[in-house]
């Protein structure tokens, strides 16, 4: 099996929140050092992983939406998620 598939199974399983993390991972499975903007380049080319950029919350956020929505969307989909019927989209391959 190749590295790139190696990586790229194991970044599936458990998904990076930092460029670090990722090299981190990639020098313990493989014993290649890199540097983190190698690192980045690597995952996005070879691994066709795209990078999350975190949005700021609006100051004047109405507390009764953020209320509803926790309790009538979010924690509904989490719960599907722990049962194993939803795969989650909260987590990110990785953050930079």
């Amino acid at each position: 099996m190749l590295y790139s598939e190696v990586l790229q199974t194991r970044f599936q399983a458990h998904r990076s929140h930092a460029v670090a993390e990722a090299a981190c991972e990639i020098e313990k499975l493989t014993g290649i050092q890199s540097a983190l903007s190698a690192c980045r380049d690597f995952m996005h080319k070879r691994l066709c992983m795209k990078s999350r950029k975190m949005a700021v919350i609006p100051s004047k956020a109405d507390p009764d939406k953020q209320h509803e929505f926790l309790h009538n969307k979010l924690e509904p989909l989490l719960e599907e998620e722990k049962q194993g019927k939803r795969g989650s989209s909260l987590l990110m391959p990785y953050t930079f």
